[in-house]
């Protein structure tokens, strides 16, 4: 477990050096056999425009709106290029990851794209 002063340092980070995120809502999946996995809703392409106590501010590259992530009572998870945020994609896409699972249960990830 990463501590919540580590998870707002990484992203006040990627905010202040404008790094290119994938933003990915992760679900829960069960296959047949009934084992549960999770899987990525998509990845889209995201900066940090703001961080708060408690709360960032997120841009989706195509879009001119932002959107505010609540944070309280979060926890998150960091994780390196040796293992890849998104099971079907490779590590070497990516520098490093940080999921967050909300007070709500939802779990996200903010992953920075190697260049």
């Amino acid at each position: 477990m990463t501590s919540q002063e580590e998870a707002f340092s990484i992203l006040r980070k990627w905010r202040d050096e404008s790094a290119q995120l994938e933003y990915s809502d992760v679900i829960p999946w069960e296959n047949s056999k009934g084992e549960t996995f999770t899987i990525a809703n998509g990845q889209r392409p995201t900066r940090i425009v703001d961080v708060s106590p408690g709360s960032v501010i997120l841009r989706v590259d195509e879009s001119p709106e932002t959107r505010e992530l609540e944070l309280l009572g979060a926890t998150f998870e960091y994780g390196d290029a040796r293992e890849s945020p998104f099971r079907d994609l490779p590590s070497e896409q990516y520098v490093c990851w940080l999921e967050i699972e909300l007070a709500d249960g939802r779990l996200i990830v903010f992953a920075e794209r190697s260049e």
